[in-house]
């Protein structure tokens, strides 16, 4: 089943690779490279089924930040983070709690495949109660 996915990383390679990836799998995909272009999306109400962004963001906001301000419009978006920090290290310095949703990059669409995946199928399952 197609879903609609906002990607959001600030470097480019990155965001071409997870698109890529993303639309392989059969997704259509919202790509953005600012936190204000993010929240752009979300606030435009367009139906997005996931956010998938990079913990660390240049400019003033990180990753989990736009999350939290997009969950005020949007409570129930599933946000799977991605780094290429290791996950010790964004929980380490304050920036992602241990149960965030996370891939590390680089990662192996496979890898993407699940964890998107997995994401979609909770997200399923609460809508369905």
């Amino acid at each position: 089943m197609s879903r609609t996915i906002l990607v959001l990383d600030d470097n480019e390679r990155a965001r071409r690779l997870a698109e890529l990836m993303l639309t392989e799998l059969g997704h259509e995909v919202v790509v953005t490279g600012t936190a204000a272009q993010a929240l752009e999306v979300v606030a435009s109400g367009r139906h997005i089924d996931l956010l998938f962004s990079d913990v660390v963001l240049g400019g003033e906001m990180n990753g989990p930040d736009v999350a939290a301000q997009a969950r005020e419009r949007r409570p129930d978006l599933p946000v799977l983070f991605a780094s290429g920090h290791t996950r010790r290290g964004v929980v380490a310095n304050g920036l992602l709690s241990e149960d965030a949703p996370f891939i590390a990059k680089p990662y192996r669409r496979a890898a993407l495949a699940e964890s998107v995946e997995r994401m979609l199928a909770d997200k399923r399952l609460d809508e369905a109660c």
